[in-house]
């Protein structure tokens, strides 16, 4: 007697298709803290490493951002960064 082949669970099965912030369901105002808003351009700079420019894509929760860096899309938390114009002009 031959048995049959057992499906996979779902939860088993993995998606090809790739991961995309911009997939996902924009958040609610109220689900973020921060006073940044997609789009904004930012400098990152976390204790004494290098400063990092990028530009928000995604707002989350626990303070947390998408930004665009130029080696990719990475997180980061709001209190690490500043507006662009606010860190030049404290530059200047």
């Amino acid at each position: 007697m031959k048995s049959k082949p057992k499906q996979k669970p779902a939860a088993a099965i993995i998606s090809r298709e790739p991961s995309s912030a911009y997939s996902a369901r924009p958040p609610a105002p109220e689900e973020h803290s921060s006073t940044f808003t997609v789009g904004d351009f930012i400098v990152e700079q976390n204790g004494t490493d290098p400063i990092d420019f990028g530009v928000i894509t995604g707002l989350h929760e626990n303070d947390v951002i998408s930004v665009r860096f130029p080696q990719g899309e990475l997180y980061s938390f709001a209190s690490h960064c500043q507006p662009y114009q606010e860190w030049l002009n404290g530059i200047i």
